[in-house]
């Protein structure tokens, strides 16, 4: 009973699991495209701010300031920038087309809105339940059944009339009494 258990216990989690990871797997990547994309930008902000002379403009300061943080942060970006100089009009529209910053924003929240509700549905009606009345003999009898068991592996004997009880459902931590 006790290794069916823990196989139940296991194909379960385990499924959960590859879910889970299914759903945030798409995330790491889009979070580089979009610190390299607007690093990338920044970078050419920066750029165009000093070369058109504006560096003491408070919102240029700004820019540059940023640029700045996220090429210490971000590896190699000189020589992803300047890979770009060389770019035409077209292909730089292209590279840094900012529907594709936008697409990956969009799929770094749907995969963390959808890893959210994995969560509530796992746990959220646990934390819903009201204590119920409940037979405690028909909860053995269905728990024994659930392990499907060849009959006569377990026996059980019950004396006398045992009176309901307030249980609130099974819970990831099990039953609790009220």
């Amino acid at each position: 009973m006790r290794a069916k258990t823990f196989e139940s216990i296991a194909t379960a989690t385990g499924e959960t699991i590859h879910w889970v990871g299914n759903k945030a797997a798409p995330i790491p990547a889009c979070v580089s495209r979009v610190r390299e994309d607007m690093g990338a930008y920044l970078y050419l902000a920066r750029e165009l701010i000093t070369q058109a002379g504006y560096q003491d403009n408070p919102l240029a300061h700004l820019v540059i300031e940023a640029a700045n943080g996220l090429q210490q942060r971000v590896t190699d970006l000189d020589n992803k920038v300047n890979k770009l100089r060389n770019k035409s009009p077209e292909k730089l529209r292209h590279m840094l087309d900012m529907d594709s910053v936008l697409e990956d924003l969009y799929i770094i929240e749907q995969s963390a809105n959808t890893i959210l509700q994995i969560k509530e549905d796992l746990i959220g009606p646990a934390r819903r339940q009201r204590p119920q009345p409940t037979d405690l003999v028909q909860v053995v009898k269905e728990n024994i059944r659930g392990f499907g068991l060849a009959p006569g592996v377990v026996s059980y004997s019950i004396d006398g009339s045992i009176p309901r009880c307030l249980l609130t459902p099974p819970t990831l931590a099990g039953w609790s009494s009220t």
